[in-house]
């Protein structure tokens, strides 16, 4: 389930990684940035005077909350079908198993893989982390240790070891799988 075909050396997995990852910072950073600037002109136009549901929702901490977590769902999900395209081009620049031609539903079922599975990674990395915080706070100063620096580099070292380990290899079966059903 959590393997690689064919295996890949850590540096190969790293170099996959970031292969995918910038291509997809690059690709949905339009996306984040022409959401925040319609975020920001509809607020500057609510100060000037001209009423929309922006300025409104600025008028209230909890409709900010609100519109900014939705404005959030919204940009996410219109990214998955990107995230899914250039997942699939970083794992063709290496030269890994893709499907020949990549359909919209195809593209889209690989960035909720890869969502979907990050988050697991997330929430377990975040878990552990707490509970390591936890633990080290206990009888000692932390902030003056310095401890929480090494536990943050601790948890991002574990945080990359589950992405190249558990996200990974679920990207490369999606696109094995995907390559499988598109041949038979």
């Amino acid at each position: 389930m959590f393997t690689m075909i064919p295996e890949l050396s850590f540096g190969r997995r790293t170099a996959l990684w970031w292969s995918c990852f910038w291509r997809t910072f690059l690709a949905t950073l339009p996306v984040w940035l022409a959401a925040v600037a319609l975020v920001a002109l509809a607020w500057s136009a609510g100060r000037h005077g001209a009423p929309n549901f922006v300025s409104d929702a600025a008028a209230s901490m909890y409709g900010m909350i609100f519109y900014g977590g939705m404005l959030v769902v919204l940009v996410s999900v219109l990214c998955v079908p990107i995230v899914g395209y250039m997942t699939r081009r970083g794992f063709a620049a290496h030269r890994l198993t893709v499907p020949a031609s990549f359909s919209f539903r195809q593209a889209v079922m690989l960035g909720l893989t890869t969502w979907g599975w990050t988050i697991v990674v997330s929430l377990v990395t975040n878990l552990l982390s707490t509970a390591l915080k936890f633990a080290a706070a206990q009888g000692t100063d932390v902030a003056s240790a310095g401890l929480m620096l090494l536990l943050q580099v601790l948890v991002l070292v574990i945080d990359l070891i589950g992405t190249l380990y558990v996200v990974v290899p679920r990207q490369a079966w999606r696109l094995r799988h995907q390559a499988g059903a598109a041949r038979g």
